[in-house]
C-alpha cells in the first residue's frame, strides 16, 4: 500500500522480489492520511530488482608443489549482463577483496602454498557494489578447490 512517510516528507510504496526483473509503474493512486485522493500519471518509474552473478571461475596457469597461485572469478549484473568490474565495486572471496585485472577482465586473488596433501576451498562469500548498492549473490560457479600433490615418476630408456 502507497504510505506517506512524514520524516522524509515522500510517498513510499514498499515492493518486494526474489527474481531478476523489473516493473514500470506509470500510475500512482491512493488517499493520504488525511482522506485526499492522489492520482499523479504525470511520470513513468521503472524499478530494477538485481543481483551480481558469479559467471566463470579457475585457477590461474599451473600450480606447483611449494608455490601458490591465483584463483579467478568473472561476475555480472545479472539484469543486463553488465560487467561487474573493479570500477563497480569489489568481490569477496572467502572474507577476502579480490582485485579487478583488467587485462584479463576477471577478479584475482593470490593464494599461498599449503603443505603437501591439503585442500583449500574458494568461494564468493560477498559483494561491494559501488553503484546499486547490490549485496544479492548468484554464483554460478560455488567453488574452487586447490589440493596440493606431490607426482613422482620414474623413466626408464631402453636401447634403440
Amino acid at each position: 500500500p502507497l504510505t506517506f512517510d512524514s520524516d522524509m516528507q515522500k510517498w513510499r510504496l514498499e515492493i518486494c522480489s526474489d527474481e531478476v526483473t523489473a516493473r514500470t509503474y506509470s500510475r500512482v493512486q491512493g488517499q493520504d492520511s488525511e482522506g485526499f485522493a492522489i492520482d499523479d500519471s504525470s511520470r513513468m518509474v521503472t524499478v530494477v530488482w538485481d543481483r551480481i552473478k558469479i559467471m566463470n571461475g579457475g585457477l590461474g596457469d599451473v600450480v606447483d608443489v611449494e608455490e601458490g597461485g591465483i584463483v579467478w572469478f568473472t561476475a555480472v549484473y545479472e539484469f543486463d549482463d553488465a560487467v561487474f568490474d573493479g570500477s563497480k565495486g569489489t568481490l569477496y572471496v572467502n572474507g577476502s577483496p579480490m582485485t579487478w585485472n583488467s587485462e584479463k577482465q576477471r577478479w584475482e586473488i593470490v593464494f599461498p602454498y599449503d603443505m603437501e596433501g591439503n585442500t583449500k576451498t574458494f568461494r564468493i562469500t560477498s559483494v561491494h557494489d559501488n553503484i546499486y548498492d547490490l549485496t544479492a549473490i548468484n554464483d554460478a560457479v560455488e567453488e574452487i578447490t586447490v589440493s596440493w600433490a606431490r607426482i613422482e615418476m620414474d623413466f626408464e630408456s631402453s636401447p634403440a
